[in-house]
């Protein structure tokens, strides 16, 4: 049997001697029983598997099979110094020009110079506030393109941006993704799949510091700072929606619209995948993410509410995500579910949540002027501001 080398854990690529690919995976509670016995990087002779087809959504290689751990299958290490070392695959910058070209379910592994960065900025994603890094990076060949980096990723290389750099700073993206957005290429982690190394001493990326020109410095790109309500409304070009308009709208979009709240939802909350931010079920001990297809023992509470909303024109049913009631409310869905608890717990009469007195307070009167009430809503407090019925209405987009 030839040898075969690991080349990630978990959900991993095995390269053969000449270093072709294929993926191999380990169901979650057979890991227990390999997790000692792979590390990255050396060299495995393996037997007793499983050969699949490879149906997986995203794909780290092209082969068309994959390989499964199970209870029988051997693993013995292999001390093999002339065993080549093909630890990724890099993608060309110039390779990922075309758009019409680009696989955004394919898995690629790109190296390069961070020569620019934007600051890092926040976007609503189904309802969570999810930070990220917009770099760009160039190759050996002066070819570019725009890294973006989500959460835990844009904090890993946050330090390094910050600090003086007395050598360029290079990194290697492992497994992450390559997609088309606003007619331009961009590469950005996966989930928690991605390996991200920065200025690492691995050889790849000293070997890219030798080949390269030695340019230390990374500009900075200024971004427009963020419209706020206030500011979106008091554009000359702003406009204030019937609730109507919106059933004969034909184009998704977002639209600001004025009206009164006349119901709210009892179920307002649901418990979110933290790696995702997908709703997740309850599946015996754990919690179960269709969209990771993983079990987890803790998520974290996201508002998720449901309102009845009337103008003089209609009426429609609205669902509001965790950053619009957490900001309408003033505290975090966490805070508010532990309170509501505690009050359940402390009396047996009927517990006034947030929620339930937020219904009884009472909502401002309609006037034909609502583009101006909206503006001096968002100029008021905080407090004033929960008074009102003002409603946001967006399209979801994909992160």
């Amino acid at each position: 049997m030839e040898s075969i080398a690991i080349n990630c854990f978990e959900q991993w690529l095995i390269q053969e001697l000449r270093g072709d690919r294929i993926h191999g995976s380990i169901r979650k509670y057979q890991i227990p029983n390999f997790r000692k016995s792979l590390k990255e990087g050396h060299v495995y002779a393996i037997k007793d598997f499983i050969v699949q087809k490879q149906i997986d959504k995203y794909k780290t290689t092209t082969s068309q099979i994959k390989i499964m751990f199970y209870g029988k299958t051997h693993v013995f290490e292999m001390f093999d110094e002339t065993f080549p070392r093909f630890m990724y695959n890099f993608t060309k910058f110039s390779d990922l020009a075309d758009t019409n070209k680009v696989d955004d379910t394919m898995l690629i592994d790109i190296i390069g110079k961070v020569i620019s960065m934007h600051s890092a900025q926040n976007k609503d994603i189904n309802g969570r506030l999810t930070k990220f890094l917009d770099l760009t990076l160039e190759d050996l060949e002066n070819n570019r393109i725009t890294c973006t980096l989500w959460e835990n990723y844009a904090e890993q290389i946050k330090p390094h941006l910050e600090q003086e750099l007395f050598e360029p700073l290079v990194i290697i993206l492992q497994m992450g993704r390559a997609k088309v957005f606003k007619g331009q290429v961009k590469v950005s982690n996966t989930f928690h799949v991605t390996k991200l190394l920065v200025n690492s001493k691995v050889a790849e990326i000293q070997e890219f510091k030798k080949s390269n020109n030695p340019t230390f410095s990374i500009s900075h790109v200024s971004l427009p700072s963020a419209r706020t309500a206030k500011d979106e409304l008091e554009a000359p070009d702003a406009s204030v929606k019937t609730v109507d308009y919106l059933y004969d709208c034909e184009k998704a979009g977002s639209f600001w619209i004025c009206a009164r709240v006349v119901s709210i939802s009892e179920d307002w909350w649901y418990l979110a995948c933290t790696n995702c931010g997908k709703k997740m079920h309850q599946a015996v001990d754990n919690f179960y993410c269709v969209k990771c297809d993983d079990l987890f023992h803790t998520g974290v509470l996201r508002y998720m509410i449901t309102v009845q909303v009337v103008d003089e024109s209609a009426s429609a049913t609205l669902l509001c995500w965790d950053r619009d009631w957490e900001n309408l409310i003033g505290k975090s869905c966490t805070d508010l579910r532990r309170e509501h608890l505690e009050e359940e717990s402390s009396s047996e009469s009927e517990v006034n949540t947030p929620i339930k007195n937020l219904k009884k307070r009472p909502s401002t009167s309609e006037s034909p002027m609502c583009k101006r009430r909206l503006c001096e809503d968002f100029s008021s407090s905080t407090t004033s501001m929960k008074l009102k019925s003002v409603i946001k209405i967006e399209d979801e987009k994909d992160g």
